[in-house]
C-alpha cells in the first residue's frame, strides 16, 4: 500500500487511533517492531532516548530468548546467527547508553534462566553479555552470586574470580576451595595465599594438587619447583622429580626444570638429559631443536653423539615419512660432530652398522642416499 492511499484511508482518524494502529502493526512481526524502534531512535526526542534504548534492548533480548529457549529444549538451533546478532546489539547499546539497573537486571535474570538450563550452546555468550550489562561493583557481585549457583564447576570458579577481583576474599576462598579439580585451580588459590604472605599454606595446597588434581601437572611442577628453589630445598626438588617419574605425567617438564637447575654442573644434569632424550622437533621437549645439547658438544662430544644416536634409532622404529626425514637430519648432525671432533672412525663404524640394521627400510634408505653430506 502506497503513502497516498494511506493518507486517504487515515485522513479522518484521531491521534489516539493512529497510535493504536501503529502499535498493532508493530506487533505483527519482530522486523516491524525493530523498524519502529530504529525510527524513534533517529527521529524521537532526546528526552525519550532512555525509554527508546530500554525498549530496543528488551526487543533484541525477546528475539534471542525465543531462539535460545528452543535451543535449550532441542539441544541446538539453525538460527544461531540471529542470536549472536541480537546479543551483539544489546552489548553495543549497553556500552553506549545509560540504562537503569532495573531494566538491565530484568534482562540479566532472564538470561540466567536460560543459562541455568545449559543445553543451548549459548552459555558463554550469555555470560559475556551479562558481564556487560552488570557494570558497577555491586552489579558484578550480583552476577557472581547468581553464577555461583551454576551446576558447572567452571562457572563457579568464574564467579570466584569475580569475588576476588572485587574484594570479597572470604567468599573467593570458600568457593574456590570447593572447586579444586585441575592444577590451575589449586595454583589460583595458592597464589592468593602467597600474595597474602601465607607461603607455607600455599605450598601445602599445591603439594596436595600432586595427589588429587586431574589433568596435566606441568603447572604444578613448575610452581613447586620455583617455591623449593627459592627456599633452597634441594631434597624436595629431587623428591618432586621422583614423583614425576612415578606418575609418568608431564615428565619432560620436570626433567627440563632439573636440567636447568643444574645448569652449572654438567655431571649432575647429564643423567636427566641422557635418560630422557626427546625428539629434536618436539616443541615442548627438553632439547627442542637441540638447543641444549648443542651447547655441550665441544666439551662432551661422545656423550652428545650417544644421545643423538639413541634419538635417531627411536625415530627409525616407525614407518613414518616425517620421522625418517628427521632421523636423516640427525645423522647429518652426528657426522658433522664426528668430523669436527676427530671421531671419523667412530662415525664410519656406527654409520655402517646403522645402514646394515635398517637396510630393509626402503623409504628410510632412500632419504639417507639422497642426502649428499652423508655419502661423502
Amino acid at each position: 500500500m502506497n503513502i497516498d492511499t494511506v493518507k486517504k484511508l487515515l485522513a479522518n482518524q484521531e491521534r489516539t487511533e493512529l497510535y493504536s494502529i501503529i502499535s498493532k502493526l508493530s506487533n505483527y512481526s519482530e522486523d516491524a517492531e525493530e523498524w519502529l524502534l530504529d525510527y524513534c531512535s533517529k527521529k524521537g526526542k532526546k528526552s525519550d532516548s532512555s525509554l527508546i534504548v530500554e525498549k530496543q534492548i528488551q526487543h533484541y533480548w525477546s528475539v534471542a530468548e525465543d531462539i535460545i529457549d528452543d535451543a535449550n529444549m532441542y539441544g541446538g538451533t539453525y538460527n544461531e546467527d540471529d542470536v549472536y546478532d541480537a546479543l551483539d546489539k544489546i552489548d553495543e547499546l549497553a556500552k553506549k547508553n545509560k540504562i537503569s539497573w532495573e531494566c538491565r537486571r530484568d534482562i540479566v535474570d532472564s538470561m540466567l534462566e536460560q543459562f541455568y538450563i545449559g543445553n543451548s550452546g549459548f552459555d558463554d555468550t550469555l555470560i559475556d553479555t551479562c558481564e556487560i550489562l552488570c557494570q558497577s561493583k555491586e552489579e558484578k557481585l550480583y552476577l557472581a552470586d547468581k553464577i555461583s549457583e551454576s551446576s558447572s564447576d567452571y562457572y563457579r570458579k568464574y564467579a570466584a574470580g569475580i569475588y576476588l577481583k572485587y574484594g570479597k576474599d572470604e567468599t573467593f576462598i570458600e568457593l574456590q576451595s570447593k572447586n579444586l579439580e585441575y592444577g590451575s585451580d589449586y595454583i589460583r588459590l595458592a597464589d592468593y595465599y602467597k600474595k597474602n604472605k601465607q607461603m607455607d599454606k600455599a605450598i601445602s595446597l599445591v603439594e596436595e594438587a600432586l595427589k588429587k588434581c586431574n589433568g596435566r601437572l606441568d603447572e604444578v611442577y613448575e610452581w613447586l619447583f620455583k617455591a623449593y628453589k627459592r627456599k633452597k630445598q634441594e631434597r624436595k626438588i629431587l623428591d618432586l622429580y621422583k614423583t614425576a617419574i612415578k606418575k609418568s605425567r608431564d615428565v619432560s617438564t620436570m626433567t627440563k626444570l632439573m636440567y636447568e637447575y643444574y645448569s652449572e654442573n654438567y655431571e649432575k644434569k647429564k643423567p636427566y638429559l641422557k635418560e630422557h632424550p626427546s625428539r629434536r622437533d618436539y616443541y615442548f621437549g627438553i632439547d627442542y631443536n637441540h638447543n641444549l645439547t648443542k651447547q655441550l658438544v665441544s666439551k662432551y662430544p661422545k656423550d652428545i653423539v650417544s644421545i643423538y644416536w639413541k634419538e635417531c634409532e627411536g625415530l627409525c622404529v616407525t614407518s613414518n615419512k616425517k620421522d625418517y626425514m628427521e632421523a636423516t637430519a640427525i645423522l647429518k648432525e652426528i657426522k658433522a660432530i664426528c668430523q669436527k671432533e676427530g671421531m671419523q672412525q667412530e662415525w664410519s663404524t656406527a654409520f655402517a652398522s646403522f645402514l646394515e640394521r635398517h637396510r630393509r627400510k626402503r623409504l628410510l634408505m632412500g632419504y639417507v642416499r639422497a642426502e649428499k653430506k652423508l655419502q661423502s
